[in-house]
């Protein structure tokens, strides 16, 4: 994450600032600058979870247990090759679906797929990828007038 933080600091340094707008408009670099602020602190904080974790785990032993049996503290399972080549697959069918589908179908399809694989029930990933498409839909699309893609379909909200 600090790394992706990083490519999307040094991309956005070419962005032009804003010489049209008043004082309070924050100009073209405020949403990739504030990306970057808040990937790099997940990165900070995951980064601090998975040391402390490590931590506490060699310093308690194979054999500690809490008083409810369960292990002191468990390391999170590394994602393998096959996982990641999944998730990088299912985000370039997205970005090819964006454009044939459409935004709201292609998001909702994509949320409830991928969280449903990472082990949500299947109600609440479709109903996350709604609510998603729904924010973005009303952000985006009608409070920023960015134009989403409608697909073949043609559909908006």
């Amino acid at each position: 994450m600090l790394l992706a933080a990083g490519l999307f600091g040094f991309c956005a340094r070419d962005i032009p600032r804003s010489g049209l707008a008043g004082a309070a408009d924050p100009g073209p670099r405020a949403l990739p600058l504030a990306m970057v602020m808040v990937v790099a602190a997940g990165g900070l904080v995951e980064l601090t979870r998975a040391s402390m974790l490590r931590f506490r785990a060699a310093g308690a032993g194979p054999t500690q247990e809490s008083p409810d049996g369960q292990a002191d503290a468990e390391l999170p399972a590394p994602m393998s090759y096959q996982k990641f080549g999944i998730l990088a697959g299912a985000v370039l069918v997205y970005l090819l679906a964006l454009t044939w589908l459409g935004f709201q179908i292609s998001t909702v399809v994509f949320v409830s797929s991928v969280l449903t694989w990472l082990g949500a029930r299947w109600w609440s990933a479709t109903l996350s990828g709604v609510v998603i498409v729904l924010i973005v839909r009303i952000l985006f699309g009608e409070l920023f007038h960015v134009q989403l893609p409608e697909g073949a379909f043609g559909l908006t909200l």
